[in-house]
């Protein structure tokens, strides 16, 4: 199980990373290195970002605020930072709002609705 063929390798070692400071034996009954997390896909130059945002207080709700921080940090990602990503064919091209994916907590309405408006509100999105 330990073999992973869907994530990129940055943020594969981005989670053996923290894993590894939060799991040993004491708490998962093996040491996490024993079941750290194997990449078998192509590596990338991709960062991984995480971002603490703080609570906002009543009566907005944490979901609506994180969702509006990811909208602004995607939107200066792709029209200011413009990466480079793999094109498939060995070349290199400018990443697109195709390219990203919004990995949630849950699967409830709150998580599932909330960012495509904040994304909308930015301006990216019909």
């Amino acid at each position: 199980l330990a073999e992973n063929h869907r994530s990129r390798p940055p943020i594969l070692r981005f989670v053996n990373r923290v894993f590894a400071s939060l799991f040993d034996a004491s708490t998962i009954g093996t040491a996490y290195a024993d079941q750290a997390l194997d990449p078998h896909r192509e590596d990338s130059p991709a960062p991984v970002e995480i971002h603490l945002v703080e609570k906002p207080p009543a009566p907005e709700p944490a979901v609506r605020a994180q969702a509006r921080f990811a909208a602004r940090r995607l939107r200066r990602l792709i029209r200011e930072e413009r990466p480079r990503i793999p094109a498939g064919d060995g070349s290199h091209r400018e990443a697109s709002w195709g390219d990203i994916a919004i990995l949630l907590r849950a699967k409830t309405h709150a998580t599932i609705k909330t960012p495509i408006p904040a994304i909308r509100a930015e301006g990216e999105i019909d």
